[in-house]
């Protein structure tokens, strides 16, 4: 799952030219600077978002970021990040055998309940998943509520490694 937007900055090649200088690397260095900034708002996020919040979709938060053309994708690898980020709508195929295998896991796992009873509790789950209306899984909108606060952090450090530029270029 990724999501990206544009970082409302478009003034850094006029600013190169009226200093002088390059400031590429600065402004990488305050793009990975802002990454590590906006992940933690992510994984905070992600943490409100309720049942879904598992340790590997905490954990699969990244950025791919440009400094030349001013853009930012956030990233999760996880599998189920699409599904927990949108979610599924009823309209959607309803969950099959291979949904019940994973049901009976999470069963086991979360619940402590092995063999012939997992079963049971996972096919009632999956019957009951099935017959929702409107929304199968509810969407979390984790990237979609934290892109504000992000573009800000984003936006924050990149004016600060501008202002360096420039009180290094007055020197």
């Amino acid at each position: 799952m990724s999501l990206t937007y544009r970082v409302p900055i478009n003034k850094v090649g006029a600013f190169e030219r009226m200093l002088g200088i390059s400031i590429k690397k600065e402004i990488e260095a305050a793009m990975k600077q802002a990454a590590r900034q906006a992940k933690t708002v992510l994984v905070a996020k992600t943490r409100r978002a309720g049942a879904v919040a598992s340790g590997k979709l905490q954990a699969g938060w990244d950025f791919e970021y440009s400094p030349t053309a001013m853009t930012v994708k956030v990233l999760n690898k996880v599998k189920h990040a699409g599904p927990v980020e949108y979610g599924v709508l009823a309209t959607t195929r309803k969950l099959g055998p291979n949904a019940l295998i994973n049901l009976e896991a999470w069963v086991n796992q979360k619940l402590g309940v092995a063999g012939p009873k997992a079963h049971k509790v996972a096919k009632a789950i999956k019957h009951a998943i099935n017959q929702r209306q409107g929304w199968r899984f509810q969407p979390r909108r984790i990237v979609g509520e934290s892109s504000d606060r992000i573009a800000e952090i984003f936006n924050k450090r990149i004016q600060e490694a501008l202002e360096r530029a420039r009180a290094k270029a007055a020197k």
